[in-house]
């Protein structure tokens, strides 16, 4: 358990983890009720609240989920007080956040529309920084909403499918098979096994993946199992690094050009996201787009649609989309450098990638698998002396 922080002291690479630990339990496959208790328990481990909670509306308008914090010993006997609920139920009625002195409610969105709220009474004044972090964890509670409705069997509601004490059916939901293997990771470290954990469970849905980390650990290696891993195993694995290209060409590559588009342009070329249709399309070092692209990238991330550059034509794909980056998308939200919005929409499942440093004991076995591909390549027979192996380490 990681000791409370005060808020408005929140530094960005603490939101991250908090963000993360977050996420860890929306994606889980439980009911709906037990995932958000268990995201709300993550929050409370974070933050020093005085009370909150989370609120989801049915269909007929009344609250069928009503998770409250565990503080204190009264959980279930405490009801809420008049001031929350008038504040909840405006913020859901109107669809937008209130602060006040020592509170923040949240709406819950899916598909744009409110059906619930997150609500919280801190210990203490809420900063500036604390807002923005409530304001993505509303999102991404609101999008696991939204998976629990889109996965119910039989066209049922979700709140259906609770009452009668059943977990939704997730789909996709392949289970590995002896297959199903990624042998181009290799280590047995605890930080790169928790890693894997959560690939593996994220393989099985269709949410949007940011992977994190620096670079060099191996962010293109795990884009490309959680494909292996999911029901879009057998259609493209399209990949593109977005660094160093201008708006122009990245346009390009992206969505494809007619002909005649450009000087230079011949032929109708399509664009990434064609390729990947039906696939995964790896979009790394994601932080270096334009702020103008970006909002090309959020429409065609939001609506599956797009046109060729030059062309008129709308074109609708199914693609899953991983991102990847190494730079700190929090702090460039702040700075009005990247836009919140696609933020929220690419950071649905983030995965912190571990460096080498943090990996104890995965040297010695990486060492030797690139020892094994360059025999294998030159014909060799070298081994490693034990000297080699601790300079290494």
């Amino acid at each position: 358990m990681h000791p409370p922080l005060f808020a408005g002291m929140i530094k960005p690479e603490a939101r991250l983890h908090i963000l993360y630990d977050i996420s860890k339990e929306l994606i889980s496959s439980f009911p709906l009720d037990n995932v958000l208790k268990a995201a709300m328990n993550a929050l409370v481990e974070h933050l020093l609240l005085r009370d909150g909670g989370i609120v989801i509306h049915g269909s007929g308008g009344e609250p069928w989920i009503n998770v409250r914090a565990p503080i204190g010993h009264d959980v279930r006997s405490r009801s809420l007080t008049l001031e929350q609920a008038d504040a909840i139920n405006r913020v859901i009625a109107s669809g937008e956040k209130h602060f006040g002195k020592n509170s923040a409610v949240l709406p819950v969105k899916v598909n744009r529309k409110a059906i619930g709220a997150l609500w919280i009474d801190f210990a203490q004044k809420s900063g500036d920084q604390d807002e923005t972090l409530l304001a993505m964890i509303a999102v991404l509670i609101g999008l696991t909403c939204q998976r629990y409705r889109e996965s119910c069997s039989d066209g049922g509601s979700v709140a259906e499918e609770q009452q009668a004490g059943q977990i939704p059916k997730i789909k996709p939901k392949p289970q590995p098979t002896h297959l199903d293997k990624i042998d181009w990771i290799v280590g047995e470290s605890p930080a790169l096994k928790r890693v894997l954990a959560t690939t593996k469970i994220v393989a099985a849905t269709n949410s949007a993946v940011l992977l994190r980390g620096e670079s060099g650990t191996g962010k293109e290696c795990f884009a490309r199992a959680i494909h292996a891993l999911s029901i879009r195993k057998s259609k493209a694995f399209i990949k593109l690094n977005c660094a160093a290209l201008s708006e122009t060409v990245l346009e390009s590559e992206l969505f494809g050009h007619e002909k005649g588009a450009f000087t230079g342009a011949l032929l109708q070329r399509a664009g990434r996201f064609e390729l990947a249709n039906g696939g995964t399309l790896l979009l790394d070092e994601i932080g270096d787009v334009s702020p103008q692209f970006q909002a090309k990238l959020l429409r065609v991330l939001q609506e599956g649609e797009f046109e060729r550059l030059g062309g008129t034509k709308t074109l609708k794909v199914d693609v899953r989309v991983i991102c990847a980056t190494n730079k700190d998308l929090e702090v460039a939200v702040l700075r009005g450098e990247f836009r919140a919005d696609l933020y929220y929409r690419i950071n649905v499942v983030p995965i912190i990638l571990p460096p080498l440093r943090q990996r104890d004991g995965d040297i010695s076995l990486l060492a030797q698998v690139f020892l094994e591909q360059f025999n294998k390549a030159n014909d060799r027979n070298c081994d490693f002396a034990p000297s080699a192996i601790d300079i290494l380490s």
